[in-house]
Parts: C-alpha cells; structure tokens; sequence
C-alpha cells in the first residue's frame, strides 16, 4: 500500500525483495521528504533519470554512488549528511548482504581480510572524530569573532560616553574657575575628570585588545576551513576505498589524548583557541568592572503540626533544568544589547521584502523567540514556536528537521512555563518522529528523548522518568561515550529521580559515581560537578545519615563560597540544608545560629518575602523551639505565617502548616487556651480546604483536643 506517513509525498508501493532493502528504500524516501525537492529536481541533481530513481526509491538494490549522491542533494547540513551518509551505508551493506550481492558492486572495493578491515574502520573512525574535533574549532572560533565584534561595539559605546563626559566637565571645571566660584568645589570636578579620562584611557586599551583577539581568530579561521576540507576529502576517500593507508597507524588511539597527538593542526589551534579564551574571559571581567564604575561616575554612591517539622526538602538543588534545551539559534547578533528585540524588527523586515515563508524568515522567527525564551519569557516563546512550527510544517513539511526543531522549542518552553505534563505529550510526539526520521541514535533524538524524561520528573511521574532515563543512558553511552557531558547530564537525573521515587541509598550511592566522573571529565569546581555534590550530601541525609550529610554540605559551602560567592543563591540553599541537617543530628542551638545568618543573608539578596527566605525563617523558628525556646519560637512564627499569607495566600497548605507550628509552639509554652483556639480555627480552614479526613485536618483536631483539656485542667 503506498506510503502516507504525515507531511510526505503519496509514495508508490515498496517493490523491495527483502525486508532490510525495503528498510533502505524507506529511509531514502524519507530523506526525499525532508528534503522538500520534487522527484524531478532530485533526477536532476543526482545525474540519474526519474525512471532510474523512481525504480530504487521502490525497493530495487541501488550503487553506493546512487546513495551518496542522493544523500548530498537532500541534506544539506554538513554534519547532519555525514550522519546519514553513515547510516545509509549501514543500510546498503545489509541489504546488499542479504540478497547475496557481490560487495564490490554496492559498496565499492572488494572485502579486505578482517584485520584490515578492522585497521579500515579504525582509520574511518579516527578522521571522523578528527573533523568533529575540527568542525568544533571553527564553531569556537565563529562564536570569538561574535563575542569580540559585540565587545568592540559595547566598548565604542561607553568610550563614545565618556568622551561627552569629558569635555563636559572640562567645560564646567573652566567655568568654575572663570567665575571663581566656590558655591561648588572645583577639587570635585577635577577628580570627576582625572577619574573619567582614565576610565577613557582603559576602555581603549580594551578597545585595542577586542580587535587583536578578533583579528587572531579571523586569522585562524582560514586555517581551520582547510583542515575542515582536508579531512573531509580524506573521510570521503577512506569510505570509497581509494585512500592510501601506507603512512597511517594499524590502530586507532582509544582516547582522545591518542587523537590529539596524531593531529598537530588541531592541537596548535586549541591553543591559539585556549588563549583567546583566556583573554575574553578577562576582557568579559574588566567590562563589567568599567561599565560599573561608569554607572558610578554618573550615580555616585512547610510541614506537619507536630514536633516531627522538616521543610529543608524544597531547597533541594536539581540538576540544570536545560538538560533537554531548546534547540539554539542559527546564528548569533552582534551590536544589539536585546537580540530578542533584533531578531523581531528582522523578522518583519524580512516577511516584507523576502515574504514570510522565505527561509531566512522563517529562521529570525526562530532566533526571535528563542533569545525571548532565554531571557525569560517563556509563555511568549511558547506561544512563537507553536506558531513557527505550523508555519514550518506548513512550507517545509512536517518531516524537515527544522519543524522538528520548533515543536521541540515549543515543548521545552511550555514546559518551562510549569505546564509539565503537557510539555511531556508533546515530546512524546517529537521523539516518535525524529526516531522514524532522522533515527533513534541521532544527537537531536536522543536530547528529545532527554526532555520527555525531565518532563515526566517534573510532572511527578518519577518511576517513568526514572525508566527513561535508565534507557537512555545506556544509549547516550553507546553512542556519545560514558563521559561525554550529556550523558553525565543524564547519569544525574536518572539518579536524582530515582530518589524521588524513595530509593535514597540508591540514589546516593549513584551520585557517588556521578561526583567522581564529573570531576574526573570536567573538574572539581565545575558548577554541575557542585550540583552532583549537593544531590550526593541531600539524599545521604534522606537516608537518615545525618553526619555524613552535614560533613559534605560543609565541604560542599566552603567550596562553593569560593568558586561562586557567598551570597549566590546555590550557595544559600547549602548552607540552608547545612544548618537543617546539623539540627538533625541533635545539634539544636547551632542549627538555630546558623539559620539566623542564613535568614539574614537572604533577606539581603533575596528580599524578606521570598520564598526561600521564608524556608530559612521558618527553620530557625522549628529549632528555636527544639532548643526549648518555645516563646521565642511563637514570636518569630506569628511573622512567618504574615509571609506565607502574603506570598502563597491564606489558603496554601505551607501557610496551614505555618499557622499549626505557631499554634503547637504557644502550646508548648504554656499558652494552652490561645493554642486551643488556633488549633480550632486552623481545623475548620482545614476541613474546608483539604477535606475532612486529610492528615493535617486530623492532626489539628488532635493537637485542638489535647490542648483544650490541659487548658480545662489548669482552670
């Protein structure tokens, strides 16, 4: 029957004498798909009559230079064709294997002995991972060359201000000493000047250094287009059987550090790369260093009723949330402090000139709503990417990359607006189809696959997201290898899951792991390596290790102290579950000094009403009463409860929870009648709120009754 897959051409029927030609002609059909070309421009572009192609698109066993030329008409993307070209020949050789065809007529030469074969594919493998290496270079190097033209125009800016602020207080120091007046201290000016001329002086020194490091990758790029070319040409020659190996090793390197010493070209450019990093890292430094002191010169200057209260939990640090981000731009601005805003006005520009269903419309749709996304406007980015990806699937089909591409931006985005379980179905959609596209191990299917797992976690499904991502490590290690950064990225979340669903041993013992390879791969200061370190220390005191958590949550605020700042927020979170932990090992009176800094430090940064504060707030409180403070720990409590009103409203289970621990504390120091007459309000908010037969509304009844009689006996 003919084939009718959603956005495709109405295929003729497969005419395929076995199964695995009939894979292969699927899979080419598909290419033709997403392609978007008409089977007379394909004809056309691959040097082969309509008939020709028509008859191996049925099913009839084509030449490797039929598939190779086919392949080069339909993808466009140059690492995207390599991965298909490969994935192709797979497809060939077993169908050409199977019915029985001579080797040398589909895939080229005659079959090697199997050794070298074997050094073959070693060969193969290594240049492959060799131009990977290269194509990553020449993105480092492009992305240099962006960062130091937006340095330039930032830094042309500010020395474009402080020339205006020069000759202004030139003009009004000569005016001050032409009048000689002294209603106003002309020593001011004169140190206003003297401090703006050498903010002038810097910034052009900085000037100079953005345009060296500019200049150094443009000289590079040259270099590395070369190589790129190079070992493009030799991959083409290696898999058509033409390359001479007389000068290559028999064995392939088995790391990268191997690779790295049979590729010279590569390792001087890593370090030119290396260097120029270090200079923009600086540079990046003494920008914000000089636009703050320019702004200077213009300025001048949770839980139960009960004693058993723990609400440390929600301060838990999960891995990054963009473990399945959305899929970047194409390209980068430059000059523009909203690039967002940038790529909007293009957009518009360009549906006017070129049309709205022009390509290069299209892709500044995408780039508009993805920096909105970036910057935080989740909702409205969700809202243009659902619409580009009906324009996209409209123009360019519902198989072309590019619309996949969108619905996965959509779905992320949504779920980033707390829609999980929505987010959720929609990649289940995106992964289906980029499975039966592009294939299962392909780098954008496996990072959908990532953020359907996420998703579901997020959604609360955490034994499915932990089966997901157990699947999906193992794939990410056969396919991007054990320590590449995403599979670590996922090692991380199928741990953080698993514990979720209560297996904390487990799951620490998993985080063990991921800390050790983390800082193995990407070194101990690393921020994910941090992450993996709380999660490690959080789920040890889950499992009621009490002082193993509170030695490595010390360790861990030391360290990140150091490397992030004190004040940062993830900083914050581990002193927060420090102190928790450290009450929960008995040490009640240091937890409550150590919850007062923390308190105050986030007030600070975060403000008195956020919700983090109030965490703090509330577990300084808990263990003022632990320590017996019970009075005290009313006072603070009547504060907390205000807060939790305003923040989350009177109705929110926090603020219930809040309104029982300040009830239970005026209990506790002696205040039993007041203590009745909380517990008799909060029972009735809670029957109406949570119903009747909810565990918090029992529990208040409780602790109303037993208060009410030791209130009847005292009287």
């Amino acid at each position: 029957m003919p084939n009718t897959d959603r956005g495709a051409r109405p295929w003729g029927p497969l005419r395929a004498g076995t199964p695995e030609a009939q894979k292969l002609a699927l899979f080419l059909r598909a290419q033709v798909d997403a392609s978007g070309l008409t089977m007379t421009a394909v004809a056309e572009r691959i040097d082969y009559s309509k008939t020709q192609t028509g008859s191996f698109l049925s099913g009839f066993l084509p030449p490797r230079d039929f598939v190779t030329a086919l392949i080069t008409a339909t993808v466009g993307e140059p690492r995207l064709r390599q991965y298909v070209q490969g994935k192709a020949d797979e497809l060939l050789a077993e169908a050409a294997e199977v019915a029985g065809t001579a080797r040398q007529s589909a895939l080229g030469p005659a079959p090697q002995p199997a050794d070298e074969l074997q050094r073959a594919r070693a060969r193969e493998t290594r240049t492959a991972d060799r131009l990977v290496r290269a194509l990553g270079q020449q993105n480092e190097l492009q992305q240099t060359v962006q960062n130091s033209t937006r340095l330039i125009i930032v830094l042309l800016g500010m020395i474009a201000t402080l020339e205006n602020q020069v000759r202004a207080l030139t003009a009004e120091r000569g005016l001050l000493l032409a009048r000689a007046d002294h209603s106003r201290e002309p020593g001011t000016t004169r140190a206003r000047l003297t401090r703006a001329l050498d903010h002038q002086d810097r910034a052009e020194q900085e000037l100079d250094r953005a345009r060296d490091r500019q200049r150094q990758a443009e000289y590079l790029a040259p270099t590395v287009q070369q190589h790129i070319a190079d070992l493009t040409d030799r991959l083409d020659r290696l898999r058509a059987g033409t390359e001479d190996h007389r000068d290559e090793p028999d064995q392939a390197p088995s790391t990268d550090e191997g690779i790295a010493d049979v590729d010279p070209v590569a390792d001087d450019i890593d370090q030119a790369l290396a260097r120029a990093t270090a200079i923009n890292d600086a540079d990046e430094q003494t920008l914000q260093r000089l636009t703050r002191q320019l702004q200077d010169t213009v300025t001048d200057h949770a839980a139960h009723d009960t004693p058993h209260l723990v609400t440390a939990g929600q301060d838990v640090v999960q891995d990054n949330q963009d473990n399945s981000p959305p899929d970047p731009p194409t390209n980068t601005p430059t000059g523009d402090t909203d690039p967002a805003q940038l790529y909007a006005e293009l957009a518009k520009d360009q549906a006017r000139v070129l049309g709205a269903d022009h390509p290069d419309t299209l892709a500044s749709r995408h780039n508009h709503a993805w920096f909105l996304g970036e910057g935080g406007g989740f909702e409205r980015a969700a809202v243009l990417f659902a619409d580009l990806a009906e324009d996209r699937m409209r123009v360019l089909g519902a198989d072309h990359p590019d619309t996949f591409t969108s619905r996965h931006n959509h779905a992320c985005y949504v779920g980033k607006c707390g829609e999980f379980e929505r987010a959720a179905l929609l990649f289940v959609d995106v992964v289906q189809d980029r499975t039966r596209v592009l294939g299962a191990d392909h780098p954008d299917t496996l990072s959908s696959r990532s953020g359907h797992a996420w998703f579901l976690g997020e959604a609360r499904e955490f034994g499915q997201a932990v089966v997901l991502f157990a699947e999906l490590v193992v794939d990410q290690k056969r396919i991007l290898g054990a320590d590449h950064e995403l599979t670590l990225v996922s090692r991380h979340n199928y741990a953080w899951f698993l514990g979720e669903t209560g297996e904390f041993e487990q799951a620490a013992a998993l985080f063990v792991d991921v800390v050790q390879d983390r800082t193995r791969v990407l070194g101990p200061d690393h921020p994910d390596t941090l992450s993996s370190r709380h999660n490690h220390a959080w789920y040890m005191g889950k499992c009621g290790e009490f002082g193993q958590a509170v030695v490595l949550f010390a360790e861990l605020v030391v360290d990140q102290k150091r490397i992030l700042g004190a004040d940062h927020e993830l900083t914050l979170v581990s002193r927060h579950n420090y102190a928790w932990f450290l009450g929960e090992t008995g040490e009640f009176e240091q937890a409550a000094a150590l919850f007062v800094d923390v308190v105050q430090d986030r007030t600070r940064v975060l403000g008195a009403d956020h919700p983090d504060t109030l965490s703090s707030r509330h577990n300084h409180a808990w263990y003022m009463g632990k320590c017996g403070e019970f009075g005290q720990a009313a006072a603070l409590s009547v504060d907390i409860v205000q807060g939790w009103t305003r923040v989350l409203g009177a109705d929110h289970p926090t603020t219930l929870s809040s309104r029982g621990n300040h009830a239970w504390f005026l209990g506790e120091a002696g205040e039993f009648g007041q203590a009745a007459l909380q517990f008799a309000e909060l029972v009735v908010d809670r029957t109406r709120v949570l119903g009747a037969d909810h565990t918090d509304t029992l529990s208040s009844r409780q602790n109303h009754a037993h208060y009410l009689g030791r209130a009847l006996k005292r009287s």
